[in-house]
């Protein structure tokens, strides 16, 4: 992925260009007055990036591997005691699935 600079007047008097070339190359850089002002890149490379996040913890649960053999038996304990601690931390949670469970 190349990044193209465009001067902002190019980037306007050729717009269709400047987008297809964030279609099929990356991302267009255009600046104003010799600095950077916006980066123009596709929909979706936008998506990727602005995609749902997760914490590093959450993809370590989601790993199909057992990985106490890379993170220890210790770490896996220590995993759980979180998870234990999150659910004692949040009654309210429990409380509100309770209350709907009862309403339905």
């Amino acid at each position: 992925m190349s990044s193209a600079v465009w001067q902002l007047q190019e980037a306007k008097s050729r717009f269709s260009e400047v987008v297809e070339q964030a279609i099929k190359h990356g991302a267009q850089t255009v600046t104003k007055h010799g600095r950077p002002a916006v980066v123009i890149f596709s929909a979706e490379d936008y998506r990727r990036s602005n995609g749902p996040k997760k914490s590093l913890l959450a993809a370590l649960r989601q790993c199909p591997e057992d990985l106490t053999k890379l993170m220890g038996k210790r770490s896996k304990v220590l995993l759980n005691q979180q998870q234990a601690l999150r659910s004692v931390s949040h009654p309210q949670r429990d409380q509100r699935s309770e209350h709907q469970d009862f309403a339905s």
